[in-house]
C-alpha cells in the first residue's frame, strides 16, 4: 500500500528507491557482502524514502527551488520513515537508514547532524547510493549531471560528507 501511495504522490521517488536498492545492492557485491547482507541493504534502499509518503505532494513535485519552510518539510521524511519502519519486524538497520541517509561524515546532514561512526554502516551505504542516483537522474527543478561529472563530485566530496 505505502509503495502504490508513494508512486501516486511522486514517481520519481518511487523509481528512485528501486535505483537506490540496486546500487547499494552494487556496492554491497563490491565489498564482498554476503546474501544475507545484500537482501538487508537493497531492503533498506527501497525503503529508505518511505517517509515522503507523509511530505505534502506540492513539495515533492515543486519545480523550483523549496523556501526554507519547505526544505525543512522535506526533511522530516527521514523521521517519518523511520516512524514507519522501527516497530516492524525489519533489522534495525532498514529503519536506521531511512532515518540517517542524509546524514554526513562531517556532522553537515540532517536530522541530527551526526558524525563518523554515529551513522549506522549501511545507512552510509544507502546515502552513496542516494546521492548517485539523485546527481545522475533528471528532476523536476535540474537536468541530470553527466557520469564523469557525479564521479567527480562524489570524489571531492568524499572524505567530509561520504565514506
Amino acid at each position: 500500500y505505502l509503495f502504490q501511495e508513494l508512486y501516486e504522490k511522486d514517481e520519481y521517488t518511487y523509481r528512485h528507491t528501486i535505483c537506490v536498492a540496486v546500487i547499494a545492492g552494487l556496492i554491497g557485491k563490491w565489498l564482498g557482502f554476503g546474501q544475507a547482507e545484500l537482501r538487508e541493504l537493497e531492503l533498506a534502499g527501497i525503503l529508505h524514502d518511505i517517509g515522503k509518503t507523509m511530505v505534502p505532494e506540492y513539495i515533492l513535485r515543486k519545480p523550483g527551488k523549496l523556501t526554507e519552510k519547505e526544505f525543512e518539510e522535506i526533511k522530516k521524511h527521514t523521521i517519518h520513515g523511520y516512524r514507519l519502519i522501527r516497530h516492524t519486524l525489519l533489522p534495525d538497520s532498514i529503519s536506521l537508514s531511512a532515518l540517517q541517509h542524509h546524514e554526513r561524515e562531517n556532522g553537515t546532514g540532517y536530522p541530527f547532524r551526526l558524525k563518523g561512526s554515529q551513522i549506522h554502516p549501511v545507512a552510509k551505504i544507502i546515502a552513496v547510493a542516494d546521492v548517485f542516483h539523485a546527481m545522475s537522474s533528471d528532476r523536476v527543478y535540474r537536468d541530470a549531471e553527466p557520469f564523469y561529472k557525479v564521479i567527480a563530485k562524489m570524489n571531492e566530496d568524499s572524505r567530509k560528507l561520504l565514506q
